[in-house]
């Protein structure tokens, strides 16, 4: 007599418990990994933002130095270097405006001067956040973010020495340069700032532009409410340009 055996086998879920547990972990890996991304889309936000404010800084300072630097060299007599008469200072520390003439083929736009005799005079300002260049026809920026302009020009006071290199020794605002002639170098500092508001943690900074009153972002920070800080990042860049042809 044979006798069947019947086997029977028994399958085993997940409790109530074991199922809490994986959704537990589950979601805690899925905020790690959330947060690894915000982290790296805020840090490539600040990087790209920071390489933005040095793009800007870079074609500010550049256009202004070249056309310094360039300026002295021309073969039309009693150019001056520095047009005053279109160069002016900030009233109530508002941005300083530079005029350079200079013996060019184009304008800082590049836009021809053959029907100015060759002559180039860009003129530099601060107009709604961005640096501009107002050339001998047409004018346009060449720099965003550019919140303040300030200038100080290079007066050589001493008596000439023949075949000599001539050297400021003193810094001052346009209206109190002596003799426009005897200026051989032009100390310029500007306060650029991001596109974006990028800076976390707000804090009250203090900006100095040479001789104007120094900028103050987020004053008395207690009393500002959160909506209000000022989240922008700042920089301010300082260069002196002597001309090539103080001698």
């Amino acid at each position: 007599m044979n006798t069947d055996r019947i086997h029977t086998s028994t399958t085993y879920g997940f409790s109530l418990v074991e199922l809490m547990v994986a959704l537990a972990l589950s979601l805690f890996l899925a905020a790690g990994v959330m947060k690894i991304y915000v982290n790296n889309k805020v840090s490539q936000e600040v990087q790209q933002v920071a390489g933005e404010m040095v793009d800007n800084q870079r074609s500010a300072l550049e256009f202004i130095s070249r056309d310094l630097r360039d300026a002295g060299f021309t073969n039309v007599p009693g150019l001056a270097i520095i047009d005053s008469t279109l160069s002016a200072e900030g009233a109530n520390d508002s941005s300083d405006t530079i005029a350079i003439n200079k013996q060019s083929a184009t304008d800082c736009l590049g836009v021809g001067t053959e029907d100015d005799s060759g002559i180039a005079t860009n003129t530099y300002f601060v107009n709604n956040g961005r640096l501009m260049c107002r050339g001998v026809k047409t004018v346009q920026p060449i720099a965003d973010g550019v919140e303040s302009m300030q200038i100080l020009y290079g007066e050589d006071t001493d008596a000439i020495t023949p075949g000599g290199i001539r050297t400021a020794n003193r810094y001052v605002g346009k209206d109190d340069v002596i003799n426009f002639g005897n200026v051989v170098s032009v100390r310029i500092s500007i306060l650029f700032r991001s596109s974006r508001p990028i800076v976390a943690t707000a804090q009250e900074e203090t900006y100095n532009l040479l001789d104007a009153t120094p900028i103050t972002v987020n004053n008395n920070i207690a009393a500002i409410a959160v909506a209000d800080l000022d989240r922008f990042r700042r920089q301010v860049i300082t260069s002196t340009i002597s001309f090539r042809n103080n001698l």
